[in-house]
């Protein structure tokens, strides 16, 4: 008997926090995972229907963690193509395009395949979707065929994490987003710069894409940012040749939950041996953690160094209108994480993946939780 009661009370304990997102606002899609007795709930919004100027890719809102509020916002509100010849290009975000669909949601065999995850070669085109390259005639170049072209969002639930998906295209250029939400609370954000048809690929350039994240672990107020070990109390930017042996970590001074981020092993492969900033100087800075701030007329968020703008030939990104000495002791902050790839001429249709890594940190009761529904307290 006791040990029932025990039983109980902690499954009242566990579940009587558990939150889970409304998912109730314009294009918004909720996401459980696993779909019985979820671990990760969430909404997304696809490319055309994100927030920002210009869109923000995949975007992730009201992210769950076994019941815990994880993350309030992930986007890219920021996006550049930027050439050695001057030539620069702030993108836009927000025009869908097709990729080939999972062959299931649940435990797909075939996963989803974007523009990014087919340009394997460094001087052949993919072209759009079914992505046969148009310059043979060779029937074999298809990969799939144009019934599983899809546009928006693909979801797919394997047994130990759910993976979105989206590709989205800027004229020649194809992005693809990715987010996989791991069972241990891992989520890996993957960004894929890729080109449809060559245009440019004879010009070396960078691209760039700034990661916002709003974490909001346990609600907006409380935060706390480490560099390692240091806590950092005003607003702060890092570079790339510091962060191969840096993390930081966001989290809640009172219950002590949060995630520390880490640069994946794409982005060292890419990065490593590349100077920290184009010949421009341009787009020199890879962490940005700031205040939480409304845009003119306190009306939505600050997503960018440019509220409510993103003019096309704007490429000096100024991180000093983010980044401007405000104190983020126990402040609603939020952390900016800029993935960057390097194409040189005629090599630059090998499409490059990078993103960073998040581990939760703190109790999340995730164990409890595993250990209850694993003995059939359901």
């Amino acid at each position: 008997m006791k040990n029932t009661v025990f039983m109980t009370l902690m499954l009242y304990s566990i579940l009587s926090f558990a939150g889970t997102p409304a998912c109730t606002g314009p294009g918004e899609v909720k996401v459980s995972w696993p779909t019985n007795d979820p671990i990760w709930e969430l909404c997304y919004l696809t490319p055309s229907n994100s927030s920002a100027a210009d869109g923000s890719s995949l975007e992730i809102r009201d992210a769950y963690f076994n019941g815990f509020y994880a993350i309030e916002r992930a986007h890219i509100p920021m996006l550049f193509a930027n050439y050695t010849t001057s030539t620069c290009y702030r993108d836009w975000k927000n025009t869908n395009s097709e990729f080939l669909k999972a062959d299931k949601i649940e435990n797909p065999t075939r996963p989803a395949i974007t523009t990014c995850d087919v340009s394997t070669s460094p001087d052949q085109v993919v072209f759009n979707c079914p992505f046969k390259d148009l310059s043979t005639a060779d029937p074999n170049d298809n990969v799939g065929n144009a019934a599983d072209c899809m546009t928006g969002v693909q979801v797919e639930k394997y047994a130990d994490r759910v993976v979105l998906t989206t590709n989205h295209s800027a004229a020649w250029y194809k992005y693809s987003s990715r987010y996989t939400f791991y069972l241990d609370g891992r989520v890996v954000p993957r960004f894929g710069f890729g080109n449809s048809n060559g245009t440019n690929s004879a010009i070396t350039h960078w691209h760039h894409a700034y990661w916002r994240i709003n974490f909001d672990i346990d609600g907006p107020d409380n935060d706390e940012v480490f560099t390692n070990n240091d806590l950092m109390t005003t607003e702060f930017f890092d570079f790339r040749n510091q962060r191969r042996n840096t993390t930081w970590t966001v989290k809640d001074s009172v219950t002590g939950r949060g995630f520390r981020v880490e640069a994946s092993p794409e982005d060292y492969l890419v990065n490593v041996n590349e100077p920290p900033h184009n010949p421009s100087s341009y787009h020199n800075t890879d962490i940005m953690v700031t205040k939480y701030k409304l845009a003119v007329g306190n009306s939505i968020p600050e997503y960018s160094d440019t509220p409510g703008q993103n003019n096309l030939g704007n490429c000096n990104m100024n991180e000093n209108a983010l980044v401007n000495g405000e104190s983020i002791a126990n402040e609603d902050v939020v952390f900016w994480y800029r993935a960057a790839v390097n194409d040189i001429a005629n090599q630059g249709l090998v499409c490059k993946f990078a993103g960073p890594i998040f581990y939760p940190v703190g109790d999340w009761q995730l164990s409890q939780y595993s250990l209850v529904f694993d003995n059939g307290f359901e």
